[in-house]
Parts: C-alpha cells; sequence; structure tokens
C-alpha cells in the first residue's frame, strides 16, 4: 500500500480555534510570512489538494498545533 494523505482535519481544528478561513491565511501571514490564499485553504480542508511541506508547517504554527495532528493519516 502507498503512503497517502487521509482526511483533512484542519477545517475542525480552525474552527475550534473560532477562526474563518480569511482570519487563519492572515494569521499564517503575520506568523510565518508565508501567504496561503483563502481558496487554498479551502481546497486543503476540502481534500481537493494537499499541502506542500511548508505550507503544512505554516498551518500548524497558525493554529498551535502539530502538522501531524492535520490529517488523519493512513497507517
Amino acid at each position: 500500500m502507498a503512503l497517502s494523505y487521509g482526511k483533512s482535519l484542519m477545517q475542525p481544528i480552525r474552527l475550534s480555534r473560532g477562526l474563518t478561513q480569511k482570519q487563519l491565511s492572515d494569521r499564517i501571514l503575520e506568523k510565518t510570512g508565508l501567504k496561503i490564499s483563502v481558496s487554498m485553504i479551502s481546497l486543503c480542508e476540502t481534500n481537493v489538494r494537499h499541502m506542500s511541506a511548508l505550507q503544512l508547517r505554516a498551518v500548524a504554527i497558525a493554529l498551535k498545533t502539530t502538522e501531524k495532528k492535520l490529517y488523519e493519516w493512513k497507517k
């Protein structure tokens, strides 16, 4: 079996922090200097696209979590 992403958990984590996608995008820029658009966040939350390692780290920093917790990683 090939290694792959599981379901994105970014949306429930973001919502538990009381953030909109726009607020998350702004927080990522503020905390890391990396620009991730609202549309990219939306695509990633719905598993249409996946983030690069750098983007994943930036989201984790902005949401005060770990990269591992952003996805249900398949075993």
